[in-house]
Parts: C-alpha cells; sequence; structure tokens
C-alpha cells in the first residue's frame, strides 16, 4: 500500500487537481476542498492501526501508470450490455453518464452535474462531509481526485417504491476511477438502492470510491453492493453512514473480482434507537486478496447493530475480516453483533478474523464471534459416498455456509445478484453468462419461497 500511495503521485499533483476542477467548470470552494484533501494525503499514514500495518499490502502492481484524466462515455461492452434493463437508474461507463432517469422531487445525478445545478446544496454536504478527509489517506485521496460518483438526494416524507439502481462499468486501461458519493434520506423517507460495479478488462485499473450516507430521523435506506472487476483491478471501499433517531439502514455486499480489494465501512448510530443490518459475502479464487473492515460506534439510546461477514477462500487467495464495536458512555440498551467466518478450500488459502469490542456503560448486549477453518474433509467424504464428485461436494458444502447470510439480504435482487456471481465464478464461466444464471435462480427461488432453511439453527453457520 506504500508502494501506491507513493508511486501515485507520478500522475496525482496539484497539476492534475486543476486539470479536473476545470475540465468540470468546479467553483473555487470545491477546489479549495481538493487541494487541502490533497495536503492530507501527503501526510497521513496509510495504516493507522499498527495492528492492522501487516495486513495492507497492494504490492505487484504498475501503479505509476494510473492515470485520472477526464475519460469521455464510451459504448457499454456488448458483453456487458445484458445488465442494462428498464429498471436501470442510473448507467456510468468510463466513469460517466451514459443513461438515466428522473424521479419527482429527487435529486439523483451524477456529482459534477449535482455541483453545477446545486451548488449551495453540494457545498453544504462537502463541508460537512461525514467521511472527512482526515480519516485516512483513501479518503483523503478521493476527496482530492475524484472524477466520478453520484448524488442522492431524497427529500423529507417521500417514499420510493421502485429500487434506485447504479451501474458502473469500467472500461478504460491503466486508469484511475476515483468516485465520490454523497447520499441523504430526508426525515420519514425511504428508498431502496443497488450499485453494482463490472469491467472484464485484463490491465491495471484502479477503482477508489468514497461513500456518505446520511439519514435523518426515521428515515430509511435499504442499500445493496456488488462487485465483480477485472483481474488486475484494484478496489479501494470506504463507507461512512450517520444514523439520526430511528432511523435505519440495511445494507448487503457480495465481493468477487478485482486482484485485491480494501474495503471498510463505518456506522455511527448516533440518534435514539436507530438499527444497522450488515451482510457480507466474500468469495476469492486465484492470488485474490480481500480485506474487509465493519464498524458500528453506538452513541445513542437503545441503538441495534448486526455485522455479518462470510468468506470463501480457494487457491493462493486471501481475506481478512476485521471489526469494531464500540458502545458510547451515553448508548445505553444497545445491542451489538458482529461476526466474521471463512472455509478455506485450499492448504494455500489464508484467512484472519479480527473482531473487537470497547464498552463504555452498562445495560448492553454485545457479542462478537469469529473463526477459520478448512473445509470439513469428512463432510466432503460423506458427501462423495452419496454419488457427488469432489468439486459437486465442495460447492453444496459453500452454498451451505453462504445460505443463511444470503436468506437474511432484504433485497431480493442482490440475493439473486451474489447467487448468480458466486455460480459463475464457480463453474469459471464468463460474466456474459450471469444473466441467464439469475433467470435460472429466480425461477428456482419463486418455486422454494417457502422452503426451511435448514442450516439457520447450526450452531456451524450461525
Amino acid at each position: 500500500m506504500v508502494i501506491i500511495m507513493d508511486a501515485l503521485l507520478k500522475n496525482f499533483d496539484d497539476k492534475k487537481i486543476s486539470e479536473i476542477s476545470k475540465a468540470n467548470s468546479e467553483p473555487q470552494w470545491l477546489k479549495d476542498f481538493r487541494l487541502s484533501s490533497f495536503e492530507l494525503f501527503k501526510k497521513l499514514p496509510v495504516e493507522k492501526s499498527e495492528l492492522f500495518k501487516k495486513y495492507v499490502n497492494l504490492e505487484g502492481v504498475e501503479w505509476q501508470d494510473f492515470d485520472s484524466g477526464d475519460p469521455k462515455p464510451e459504448k457499454i461492452p456488448d458483453e456487458l450490455e445484458f445488465i442494462v434493463s428498464e429498471k436501470t437508474s442510473l448507467v456510468c461507463c468510463n466513469s460517466r453518464i451514459v443513461e438515466s432517469k428522473k424521479f419527482d422531487n429527487v435529486i439523483f445525478l451524477d456529482i459534477a452535474s449535482a455541483v453545477e445545478r446545486y451548488p449551495e446544496l453540494c457545498n453544504n454536504y462537502f463541508t460537512n462531509k461525514i467521511l472527512k478527509p482526515d480519516e485516512s489517506k483513501a479518503a483523503a485521496f478521493n476527496s482530492a481526485f475524484f472524477n466520478s460518483g453520484y448524488f442522492l438526494y431524497v427529500p423529507d416524507n417521500k417514499l420510493i417504491d421502485a429500487p434506485l439502481r447504479i451501474i458502473n462499468i469500467a472500461t478504460p486501461n491503466n486508469s484511475a476511477l476515483v468516485s465520490q458519493n454523497i447520499i441523504i434520506i430526508g426525515k420519514n423517507s425511504k428508498a431502496t438502492l443497488i450499485e453494482e460495479n463490472y469491467s472484464t478488462i485484463k490491465s491495471n485499473a484502479l477503482v477508489s470510491t468514497a461513500t456518505d450516507v446520511h439519514v435523518l430521523d426515521n428515515g430509511e435506506l435499504t442499500f445493496g453492493n456488488v462487485t465483480s472487476l477485472g483481474e488486475n483491478t484494484i478496489q479501494i471501499l470506504n463507507k461512512k453512514v450517520l444514523l439520526e433517531n430511528y432511523s435505519k439502514i440495511f445494507c448487503s455486499s457480495g465481493f468477487f473480482g478485482s486482484a485485491q480489494t480494501l474495503s471498510n465501512i463505518d456506522y455511527v448510530l448516533r440518534g435514539n434507537e436507530s438499527e444497522v443490518d450488515d451482510f457480507e459475502i466474500v468469495f476469492g479464487t486465484a492470488s485474490q486478496k480481500f480485506m474487509n473492515s465493519a464498524n458500528l460506534f453506538h452513541e445513542g439510546v437503545g441503538t441495534k447493530g448486526k455485522v455479518m461477514a462470510k468468506g470463501v477462500f480457494d487457491d493462493k487467495s486471501k481475506g481478512l475480516f476485521k471489526g469494531m464495536i464500540n458502545i458510547g458512555k451515553n448508548a445505553k440498551n444497545s445491542n451489538a453483533y458482529l461476526s466474521g467466518h471463512s472455509i478455506l478450500l485450499s492448504k494455500d488459502a489464508s484467512s484472519d478474523a479480527i473482531p473487537g469490542l470497547q464498552i463504555e456503560t452498562n445495560d448492553v448486549k454485545a457479542t462478537h464471534s469469529a473463526s477459520v477453518a478448512q473445509i470439513n474433509e469428512e463432510e466432503i467424504f460423506y458427501l462423495m459416498s452419496r454419488g457427488f464428485s469432489k468439486k459437486e461436494a465442495q460447492k453444496l458444502i459453500v452454498s451451505g455456509f453462504f445460505e443463511p447470510v444470503i436468506r437474511k439480504i432484504h433485497l431480493p435482487e442482490v440475493a439473486f445478484i451474489i447467487k448468480g456471481l458466486f455460480e459463475i465464478k464457480w463453474n469459471k464461466q464468463d460474466i456474459s453468462k450471469l444473466k441467464q444464471v439469475i433467470d435460472k435462480i429466480s425461477d428456482d427461488y419463486a418455486e422454494d419461497e417457502t422452503s426451511e432453511d435448514i442450516f439457520e439453527g447450526h450452531y456451524k453457520y450461525r
């Protein structure tokens, strides 16, 4: 990671900020925001915690070749055209909008257009960012050099029935697609957002995202995110969520593609009786590396937080799940749960799980659990004795391991995509098969909708 951040300075400097700002005709306040973020980027350490520094390693890529540029819209690649449907709200190709839909009284635009049309509103949220540039080197980098992203503002008392769907397609080679996303859900409002990230490029690319989420009193956001990027793509994701009184967020994520992924999400439950449900699935093969972090900060009274992460790693892939439950001194009657569990399919695969607790008050419930283990050979032997091949037996066990988390996902669409990406990756199929696989999964789901989950109560799968 040190190598990437030092090498990035070759193509990312004050001059690059001026180029990006000029290309988008940005106001002076935004250029100043970029420049101050760049100063922080140069000073901040890559990883603040001494405990986790050894895990942050993104070597092996020619980082000095990356360039943010100002890429123009491109045609969606033929092999990915099937992804876009009439339900798609926003399509970004090569970091630029190529398709979009309008919604009454809702601001849903690419970040550059939002700054141009609603400068005062954007200035307010950039000035009072939830994910501040000084929180990490990656956050500072995003704030300084973002060349894409979206702005979603749902006003008070607005219910959006249909899911808002964003598709990001990365097509240029040796590019850095840097996104700055801001989501505001107003009081008593409700929305669903599905974000999908795809690419088929095989040369080096960097996809870096910083997302602010602010859910106001009694608001609710259901947020799904899935990624399947090119085999040499580096992905760095940072997300911070601020919840006010009685607000809720339900997040679900599936990580399948990219060479290396660093994902961090912080939930700040500031409001009383605010609630978080976070479910994450990771499937690593070849020499992929994943470092996923999720943290719960309970500040209000009667807050509820749940994070469940499961990973499966094959070949020489590596995974790390780390998380922290932090219950403040005023967060009475809080209820928090954090778990990270992994299965290793290969002797060369590895994974670590490091959950933690920091509790400053009484009258709370806080639980964390973690496990990493090789796949059970006795279970494989039993299934093979029943006529399954070894690969089929492994797949059955892995599917059963993932299923309790997938069943808890609040969005069937996201659950189908996660199952579909798992299926094509397991069978080493091309991503062009995704729609066909998802259609079959959704048909099977309709037939099996009332079936009992045989894994849910088993201690090994909780």
